[in-house]
Parts: C-alpha cells; sequence; structure tokens
C-alpha cells in the first residue's frame, strides 16, 4: 500500500458486529476473587504445594534469598 493511500478503519456495521462478538475494548477489573481463586489453583496443583511448603521450610531456616526464589517460582 502505497503511503499517499488513506487509511480507514472498520465501518459502523463491522464494528457493531465486533462489539456484540468481543464486547468493549475495556480492561477487566482485577478483583479480590481472582486472588482467592489464583491461590487455590496453586494449592490444589502438588507442585505448586511442595514449592509453597519448600520455601516456607526455606524462610524458617533462616535462608531468605532461596526462599524467595522458590516462593516467586
Amino acid at each position: 500500500m502505497p503511503l499517499s493511500e488513506e487509511l480507514r478503519g472498520l465501518d459502523r456495521s463491522e464494528a457493531e458486529k465486533r462489539i456484540e462478538k468481543y464486547g468493549f475494548n475495556e480492561l477487566a477489573e482485577r478483583r479480590l476473587a481472582n486472588l482467592v481463586e489464583s491461590a487455590a489453583k496453586l494449592l490444589s496443583d502438588p507442585m505448586g504445594a511442595m514449592l509453597l511448603g519448600l520455601s516456607a521450610t526455606y524462610w524458617m531456616l533462616g535462608k531468605t534469598t532461596d526462599a524467595i526464589i522458590l516462593g516467586c517460582a
């Protein structure tokens, strides 16, 4: 497409179809429920529970750096 050619957006009907299909272009609100769901998902996964347990163990042993690294994993 040459640079002199005018760029155009969607026509009204196409925009309305996309709004109906995908919704408005808005960010979803973060809720406390998302945090609770994430924590429940982490603890229900055996690997996540093990990493969290190991992180707590390292923290109790005074190895803070290792605890933070495991906690972030």
